[in-house]
């Protein structure tokens, strides 16, 4: 089809061309002719252009394929005969086959390991017995040695087993022996700690060893605190005098003691002196130099309480 229209298309080309031409020879003769021929140029060449048009090809329309069609065997006819057949007697069915039940195989017997025979054992030859020699009796003037005494265990003394007195029968608890009975158990605690404990004294003088540097800082954060919270009965009193104390550090800082070794004469001052040590803890922590030789650190400083509100600990 694509052909056909190519082949077409250039006959209608054609076709143009030759009616263009035929206009053209109609429109030039109807020109009025001249007899004076004027001079004619010479005449351009012409070029014959010749157009080839191809004839248009006509392609047949494809045929279809046949289609087979596939038609199953056909059987014959079996052929019918009018002759009787004999019946066939049946045929007889086959005995059934005899079950043959399984023999059970016998138990494996345990093998028998021979018993070892036994050598023959010599028998011992019988010593012959020896009667003993009658001993005799040597009468001599030594007696035997009288056997040493024996030590007599004196038992230990045991201690009384303390009596507890019931509310039923005292109606109420001895205050004064519960607290002797404390006391001495807080004495016998700290002998026993003093005992495996390294301690150092010092003095607020010292301003050589690491011990008395330590307690030089301690002085000057006891004094900051006892300005800052100054007893009201140093200022009643109108005095400047004040208790000498021995305070107790441990090696981390913490107040173990305070103890009064000289009155000042008024117990209002020797309170507030160790209310504001006790204020003032915990304190910093020993340095290494210090905590290698010492657990505890005793410092003696004696207090004095001016009227105006200062506190000097040295």
């Amino acid at each position: 089809m694509r052909a056909f229209g190519v082949g077409f298309g250039q006959g209608r080309l054609a076709l143009a061309a030759l009616l263009a031409l035929g206009l053209h020879v109609a429109l030039l003769s109807s020109l009025p002719v001249h007899w004076r021929q004027p001079v004619q140029p010479p005449a351009p060449p012409l070029f014959q252009v010749r157009l080839a048009i191809p004839e248009p090809v006509l392609v047949a329309p494809p045929t279809e394929p046949a289609f087979m069609t596939w038609l199953p065997p056909t059987r014959p006819t079996p052929f019918l005969s009018t002759v009787d057949t004999p019946e066939l007697a049946p045929e007889p069915k086959p005995a059934p086959e005899p079950v043959v039940k399984p023999v059970p195989e016998p138990a494996p017997k345990p093998a028998v390991t021979p018993a070892p025979k036994s050598l023959p054992v010599a028998k011992p030859t019988p010593k012959p017995v020896i009667p003993p020699k009658p001993q005799r009796r040597v009468e001599t003037g030594l007696r035997p040695a009288p056997s040493p005494p024996k030590a007599v265990v004196t038992p230990k003394p045991v201690a009384p087993p303390m009596v507890r007195r019931s509310e039923s029968s005292t109606g109420r608890l001895d205050s004064a022996a519960l607290l002797g009975q404390i006391a001495s158990l807080e004495t016998n605690r700290q002998r026993q700690e003093s005992a495996s404990v390294r301690d150092r004294r010092v003095s607020l003088t010292d301003t050589h060893s690491a011990a008395g540097f330590y307690a030089a800082d301690w002085a000057r954060k006891v004094t900051r605190v006892g300005e800052t919270n100054f007893p009201d009965s140093a200022r009643r009193l109108q005095t400047s005098a004040g208790p000498l104390l021995e305070v107790v550090i441990r090696a981390n800082g913490q107040l173990r003691e305070v103890r009064v070794v000289r009155s000042s004469g008024h117990a209002e001052l020797d309170q507030a002196a160790r209310r504001i040590v006790e204020l003032a803890a915990p304190y910093p922590p020993f340095p290494p130099e210090l905590r290698r030789d010492v657990d505890l650190l005793r410092i003696e400083a004696p207090w004095r309480f001016d009227p105006g509100g200062r506190i000097r600990a040295r």
